[in-house]
């Protein structure tokens, strides 16, 4: 009957709304101000057309500027190209802005080429502040893209946080639900069958010692099936922890830890329960499961100490030993994916990891998570 409960459970499933977009959004402005993604005839068409443009006003209006200030109509022209075709358009702009000032504004008007030493420098001034403008908007352009990456990449990271978030607490949900069903279905069907066979051991004949044999081994292989399922129950889901609240929790996996390795495990608490929100609790347990589990491997230790602590606007776990260490550097370089958990599990809840240790000095691993109150059921 729990086989079939369990087969007919639907898998649990993440909803992605419109307001959590797996997609990072298109640039809106940044997709309208790219020079890179024209063309690059596109923008030298442009920037031949701003210096024509501003020739024809330049041109309109000639009675009213004198000849030495020819240039200053131009500079316009050169940043509209410069912002719209990038270097190659507001280097083409100020280079066709130079010869149309010096071909229709300088003597000898109507050809190419300078009589005195006044307009070279005139010239010389505006080719040179073409240059900075188109290099001043193009630099602007970059700052402005680099920013915008950065942006969206803080955002994505968001989103996938909150995608890790949220499949735990989907797995968690997931874990707990099979691990009732487990012990409730399993647990329950089995006690049955070992009240059974005391009941039929009672009802035998005392000369069928073959019988009795076979019932006193089927009720030990029964009583090791309901210790199984108790510890998988138990692996999968702590009802400790929902029952009791993450400081029992703590304690019963340093009991557990001092009786599998023999090793010492102090713990000291410093919070209230009623104040630690499911997630966070969750998430540090699993931590500190984690944490125990690395250190019952590879740490050597014959001390451990875990505490619990509530700082000013955040939970503090730490976990201490006295084992033969890391090296960093190796851990950051290697794919060790029980830290990339740890800190994955508290950076979805916004919180930080450190980790400190060196060879032959033992490992620290401090937790802080923000700390807010228990969400209550509606």
């Amino acid at each position: 009957m729990a086989s079939n409960r369990l087969a007919a459970r639907q898998p649990t499933t993440i909803e992605v709304t419109d307001s959590f977009p797996l997609a990072a959004p298109k640039w809106g402005c940044t997709m309208v101000w790219n020079p890179t993604k024209r063309p690059i005839w596109l923008r030298c068409t442009v920037g031949v057309l701003a210096a024509v443009l501003a020739a024809a006003f330049r041109w309109q209006f000639l009675g009213l500027l004198e000849l030495r200030a020819a240039f200053v109509t131009f500079y316009p022209a050169v940043a509209a190209a410069a912002l719209y075709g990038g270097f190659a358009g507001g280097l083409l702009a100020t280079v066709v802005s130079a010869a149309l000032a010096n071909y229709f504004w300088m003597e000898p008007v109507g050809q190419f080429g300078f009589t005195n030493i006044a307009d070279v420098l005139a010239a010389i001034i505006f080719l040179a502040g073409g240059i900075l403008i188109t290099y001043l908007a193009e630099a602007t352009y970059r700052a402005y893209a680099r920013a915008h990456k950065a942006d969206e990449l803080a955002k994505s990271n968001e989103q996938l946080r909150e995608i890790y978030r949220r499949l735990q607490s989907a797995r968690e949900e997931e874990r707990t639900m099979i691990a009732r069903e487990i012990h409730d279905e399993f647990g329950q069907t089995l006690t049955a069958l070992k009240f059974d066979l005391a009941w039929m051991e009672k009802r035998l004949y005392q000369d069928q010692t073959a019988i009795f044999q076979k019932i006193e081994s089927m009720s030990k292989i029964i009583s090791m099936a309901i210790q199984s399922i108790k510890k998988l129950s138990t692996d999968l889901r702590p009802g400790i922890l929902d029952d009791f609240g993450l400081c029992a929790a703590i304690e019963w996996q340093a009991e557990e830890f001092e009786t599998r390795t023999g090793k010492k495990c102090k713990v000291a608490i410093e919070v209230d329960d009623v104040d630690i929100k499911t997630d966070v609790s969750t998430a540090i347990f699993r931590i500190m499961q984690e944490t125990l589990t690395n250190i019952m491997r590879h740490a050597n230790a014959e001390r451990v100490e875990l505490l619990l602590r509530e700082e000013p606007g955040e939970l503090l776990f730490m976990v201490r030993d006295d084992g033969i260490g890391l090296n960093l550097e190796e851990v950051n370089r290697s794919q060790s994916y029980g830290l990339m958990g740890i800190r994955e599990r508290a950076y979805s809840l916004g919180g930080t990891v450190e980790i400190s240790s060196s060879p032959g000095k033992g490992t620290t691993v401090c937790v802080r998570l923000p700390l807010g109150k228990r969400e209550r059921e509606k």
